[in-house]
C-alpha cells in the first residue's frame, strides 16, 4: 500500500489542451516523502516489536527537515521508434 499519492501537475484554468502534452506520476525522495507525512501528521510508523526514535532517543520527528533537491534533471524527451517492436511468436 503507498504511504501517499504520487505528484501530478496541475492543469491551469486558462491552458489550451495540447496533445503533445503527457502526464506522468512522479515519485520524490524518500526524505521529502517522510518529512511531508510527518508535517501532515499522517502516520506512516507503524512497525511491530520495533521503537522508531532519532539519534537522542526521543520520538523521531522530521516535520522539520528541510526539503532535498528532488526531481528529473534538464529537458524530458519522450522518443518514438521508427518501427514499432514485433509482438507475438
Amino acid at each position: 500500500m503507498p504511504l501517499s499519492r504520487p505528484l501530478l501537475p496541475t492543469p491551469r484554468a486558462k491552458s489550451k489542451p495540447n496533445p503533445g502534452l503527457r502526464n506522468r506520476p512522479t515519485r520524490n525522495l524518500a526524505a521529502n516523502r517522510i518529512a511531508d507525512l510527518d508535517r501532515r501528521h499522517v502516520p506512516w510508523k507503524q512497525f511491530r516489536e520495533i521503537n522508531f526514535v532519532n539519534i537522542d532517543y526521543k520520538p523521531f520527528d522530521a516535520s522539520g527537515w528541510p526539503a532535498m533537491a528532488s526531481g528529473l534533471l534538464g529537458p524530458v524527451r519522450l522518443l518514438v521508434p521508427a518501427t514499432p517492436p514485433a509482438t507475438g511468436p
